[in-house]
């Protein structure tokens, strides 16, 4: 058998550029640093102190993506139960709500937006400013936790 060595090494080159391109939020969220000259405005402060960006393209030490910040939440909750678990679900819900609510206050600053996702925009600011206040009172009510 006659193996050409140009034809795979050129085969496992752009296996790897695609492999690295595929997973490059999970290789940057696992502290990788990307270059910040275009991160957006909207940010967000984690519960554990780090900023949130909506744009995964720009990272820093203290920054995150959506989704790491999605997979982050989640970690919180494993292992947890009960009044811990209550506790660190309600605390992620409003980071998660609030994220909702700026984006929505974002995207109607723009006036040339579709009126439909105006009303939308507008519905998700309604629902979810309500439902972070209910979450703030049961966690000061159930467990005297301020936010």
């Amino acid at each position: 058998m006659n193996i050409n060595y140009k034809y795979v090494t050129i085969l496992l080159a752009v296996l790897l550029v695609v492999t690295y391109a595929w997973h490059w939020s999970d290789i940057v969220s696992h502290g990788g640093k990307r270059n910040n000259a275009g991160a957006s405005s909207m940010m967000h402060t984690m519960p554990n102190g780090k900023m949130m960006n909506d744009d995964s393209m720009a990272h820093s030490n203290t920054e995150m993506s959506m989704g790491s910040m999605m997979n982050d939440m989640l970690a919180s909750m494993k292992g947890k139960t009960g009044t811990e678990l209550e506790k660190v679900f309600l605390a992620e819900m409003i980071v998660h709500h609030q994220g909702a609510v700026d984006m929505a206050i974002e995207v109607l600053k723009d006036k040339t937006i579709r009126p439909e996702l105006a009303t939308f925009a507008r519905d998700i600011i309604t629902a979810q400013t309500g439902e972070i206040a209910m979450q703030k009172k049961w966690l000061k009510e159930w467990f005297g936790i301020v936010k």
